[in-house]
């Protein structure tokens, strides 16, 4: 009989990030980090280039439906995830220069289309958004995008209803005599965006960004994992 002793094992991440070195994903399966981080996960380690992306475990959701909050130390290991994905896309959250925007998306061990909750590009307020248009000299792209995530931020965190949101957007379409939101120019887009800022306070009773906008406030739900990932490279993610 071996008096060799065994080695403990050892406990799964709570938090995974994609494009680490590959000893980071020791114990990582689907079941910790949902179908879609773990094949991105796989994608990396063979070399094909994924976009940086860090990962909240299902055990960290758990923690958060059970306490109906998340302990400190969590809060900075996501602060820190923040600041790798700032110094690998060289741009600032929350920055006015150069944004970055991520999308916040929620997983599940198994394929669910159309089932599990996204939000896209979340970083944009009425600061960063004239960031974006720097970037991107397309404006109506950056209002529009903003305009997205007020809706899509009320809609999947607050659950709000949409009546209202999409009546206001009735309203500006005609006013400029169109029928499709995509013929409204950046002013209409604009002007649709600071009314639905009032409308998201009546509807949340808070003003938006809620907090310091920062995916750590986005929280868990269901019981899923929740991916944090760039949009793509001077262009937020679209709808």
């Amino acid at each position: 009989m071996s008096g060799k002793k065994k080695s403990p094992p050892v406990d799964p991440p709570r938090v995974v990030s994609i494009g680490e070195p590959v000893a980071d994903w020791v114990g990582v399966t689907p079941e910790l980090v949902g179908v879609k981080a773990y094949n991105l996960l796989r994608m990396a380690i063979v070399g094909l280039p994924v976009p940086p992306a860090f990962v909240l475990s299902t055990s960290v959701c758990r923690e958060f439906l059970g306490k109906e909050s998340m302990d400190r130390t969590m809060v900075e290991q996501i602060k820190a995830n923040m600041r790798q994905l700032e110094s690998r896309t060289q741009k600032g959250f929350g920055g006015t220069r150069r944004p970055l925007l991520v999308s916040v998306r929620s997983g599940a061990p198994v394929s669910m289309p159309g089932m599990l909750d996204t939000i896209l590009n979340v970083g944009l307020n009425g600061q960063t958004v004239e960031g974006v248009i720097r970037m991107t000299g397309n404006p109506r792209l950056a209002w529009d995008s903003y305009r997205r995530l007020i809706q899509s931020f009320a809609e999947v965190v607050h659950g709000s209803g949409m009546q209202t949101f999409n009546t206001i957007l009735a309203e500006h379409m005609a006013l400029a005599h169109v029928e499709d939101s995509r013929e409204l120019d950046a002013l209409s887009m604009r002007a649709v965006c600071h009314d639905l800022l009032d409308v998201y306070h009546t509807a949340t009773g808070r003003r938006f960004p809620p907090g310091s906008h920062d995916p750590a406030d986005r929280g868990c739900g269901g019981g899923v994992p929740l991916m944090a990932q760039p949009a793509g490279p001077g262009v937020p993610a679209d709808a």
